[in-house]
């Protein structure tokens, strides 16, 4: 089948390895690359994608907006999840976004990374093998453990991460196009709501659950 699929990392290494594979695997497939939220917006404007693998953890990217605006653009677009970020704390929210799969970069095989895009093709849930949280049909999930950053809202979470990465407040402010005193609230909100006191404990926090 002639699926098109959108590959969308900012490291070339990432995408080139993943269009190489599934060419292997999928040889009439048609694979297309984006290095950041806006190249993919624009790719998604011009052409139907059957499936999108991203990173969302590119640089200057609102990972959560960009994935409302591409289902609400194209609600058929299947979205494939693949990063470094720990799955405890990210795929719960992601799911509920409308992704349909959630893949670790630290995956130790292309089995494993193939496994994962046909079954997304396939519009089914995808999680690792030994993942620790359960998806159910209407993809509603739950763990043993809550991760506390649940309590935050979507834009907490990414300033959150944001100020995890080491990004600047300037850097924060172009990412999220919000005032300086906007993030200040977040930041405040972030910090009560994980009982925490500096950025140092974020990061000790994150640590714990990463």
């Amino acid at each position: 089948m002639n699926h098109k699929i959108l590959i969308a990392d900012d490291h070339s290494i990432i995408r080139s390895g993943l269009k190489y594979l599934i060419k292997e695997m999928l040889p009439f497939s048609l694979c297309e690359e984006a290095r950041n939220g806006d190249e993919v917006f624009t790719h998604t404007k011009r052409n139907k994608f059957d499936l999108l693998i991203l990173d969302i953890n590119m640089p200057y990217t609102d990972s959560f907006t960009l994935i409302n605006n591409l289902l609400a653009h194209d609600s058929t677009l299947k979205i494939l999840i693949f990063t470094m970020n720990a799955e405890s704390i990210y795929a719960e929210r992601l799911f509920k976004l409308g992704v349909l799969g959630f893949l670790h970069k630290e995956v130790n095989s292309n089995f494993e990374i193939m496994n994962a895009i046909n079954t997304v093709l396939n519009n089914k849930i995808y999680l690792n093998k030994d993942s620790k949280i359960i998806a159910t049909k209407n993809i509603s999930l739950s763990t043993e453990e809550k991760s506390p950053f649940e309590k935050l809202t979507n834009r907490e979470f990414q300033i959150a991460q944001s100020i995890i990465n080491g990004d600047t407040q300037s850097q924060i402010i172009e990412t999220f196009k919000l005032h300086p005193s906007t993030i200040s609230t977040h930041k405040a909100n972030i910090f009560e709501k994980l009982g925490i006191e500096s950025i140092q404990d974020l990061l000790e926090l994150h640590k714990m659950y990463n």
